[in-house]
């Protein structure tokens, strides 16, 4: 199926662009995404989501640094506005679900 292949193409392009983006790079597609949420753009808010997903990989599951479990954790709020938006909301649980363990990451770091 030439649309099936077209999306794995896509993906493996959105994943090799996004592989290594430092903190400054997540920071500046994190305030393109509250843009892109603003303006209820939503296709392209969703092409900036998943690319920060994407960076979400790379942060370690351990001793995270807080500014990039704060900053995923911004992504992923942006990513439920988005979903709102977008009335879609399979995408909604999945981000509210996403998130959680940021907030207690964020939570038991700040010793609360």
């Amino acid at each position: 199926d030439s649309m099936r292949l077209a999306k794995v193409k896509y993906s493996y392009f959105l994943i090799q662009t996004t592989k290594n983006l430092t903190m400054a790079d997540a920071k500046a597609l994190i305030d393109d995404l509250s843009r892109q949420v603003q303006a209820n753009d939503t296709e392209s808010g969703k092409i900036t989501l998943t690319k920060l997903k994407i960076w979400m990989l790379e942060i370690p599951s351990r001793d995270a640094p807080p500014d990039s479990v704060a900053s995923a954790a911004a992504a992923l709020e942006l990513g439920v506005l988005l979903s709102v938006a977008d009335d879609d909301l399979d995408a909604f649980a999945r981000n509210i679900s996403q998130l959680k363990p940021y907030y207690a990451a964020l939570s038991s770091s700040s010793g609360a």
